[in-house]
């Protein structure tokens, strides 16, 4: 049980990594933070962002207020009023789990008011319950790549399990300036999916993680490829196709889509490479008139105390 004030850091994190829809996340450096104290004016949890992106927020429907109150239906918590300040290290909405990390900040501080906190998969499960995405919710609880498992039985849920990945990997993340809704890029993805393409894609899941585990550049670019969501989901913002593309051939390992976009992520193992991936998929889209912010991250480590 913590002690008021107290803060949080929660990584942002990069999700479904080509073929791995729903399953794989990876941390990253960049995080987000949410300082919590006592709130003296009422009796209400308040959440404040001092960021542009906070004038477009329902309170209503805020991420941390979601995931807090989840939490205290499920586990009888009792949470005394707060004033949580949220700080972003990486963008909002454009797929690098934010939505999701906000859910989990909700769950960790009401946990904070528990002599022993819920375990990690029952976290995932709030956080899944409560509208956040298992991969990126299974990254920012484990550190690192992670994959989120989906449980059947009388009461489905996930388990997020730790995976290896070799230190040298470097992520270049770029996020165009576009506003694009997660059920907008739900809707782009097909209902049904052919026997053949479920295989290659479970093929290319396992290739993937074997590659992130040994440094495998070629096997990673191999199997970053993905026939589910990837193609669909590249024809609603102009350039994502060409930036990814240009991101290949300035030499990174491989490139796709992040979480549910518009970002766009690419691997290496060189470090000398990562200034020139970033000024491809920046050409790619300026191309296109469309603005956008780059960031350079190595894997990052999982949800804990400032």
């Amino acid at each position: 049980m913590l002690s008021l004030p107290f803060g949080l850091r929660v990584p942002a994190t990069c999700a479904h990594l080509g073929p791995g829809l729903g399953v794989l996340g990876l941390a990253l450096e960049l995080a987000f933070e949410y300082r919590v104290e006592a709130h003296d004016d009422g009796d209400e949890h308040v959440v404040e962002r001092p960021d542009a992106h906070a004038s477009v927020l329902d309170p209503r429907h805020d991420g941390v207020i979601v995931g807090l109150r989840q939490a205290t239906r499920r586990w009888s918590i009792e949470v005394p009023p707060l004033r949580i300040e949220v700080h972003r290290g990486a963008p909002a909405g454009c797929g690098l789990g934010s939505y999701t990390a906000d859910l989990l900040a909700g769950v960790r501080i009401a946990s904070a008011f528990v002599k022993t906190p819920p375990l990690r998969d029952e976290q995932l499960d709030a956080v899944v319950a409560a509208g956040g995405d298992p991969a990126h919710a299974s990254a920012a609880l484990c550190g690192g790549l992670a994959i989120a498992v989906p449980l059947g039985g009388p009461v489905p849920g996930h388990r997020c399990l730790p995976a290896p990945i070799d230190a040298p990997w470097r992520l270049v993340i770029i996020a165009p300036d576009v506003a694009i809704g997660a059920a907008e890029t739900q809707r782009a993805i097909p209902a049904t999916l052919g026997a053949l393409v479920a295989a290659r894609t479970a093929g290319r899941v396992a290739g993937l993680l074997h590659a992130f585990a040994t440094g495998d550049e070629r096997l990673l670019g191999e199997c970053l490829v993905d026939e589910v969501h990837v193609p669909h989901r590249i024809r609603l913002v102009p350039s994502v196709g060409s930036a990814i593309t240009a991101m290949r051939e300035a030499g990174a390992a491989g490139a796709t889509i992040s979480g549910h976009g518009p970002a766009v992520v690419a691997f290496t193992t060189r470090a000398e490479r990562t200034n020139a991936i970033q000024a491809a998929a920046e050409e790619a889209f300026g191309r296109a008139s469309v603005t956008c912010r780059a960031f350079v991250s190595a894997p990052g480590r999982q949800v804990g105390p400032l």
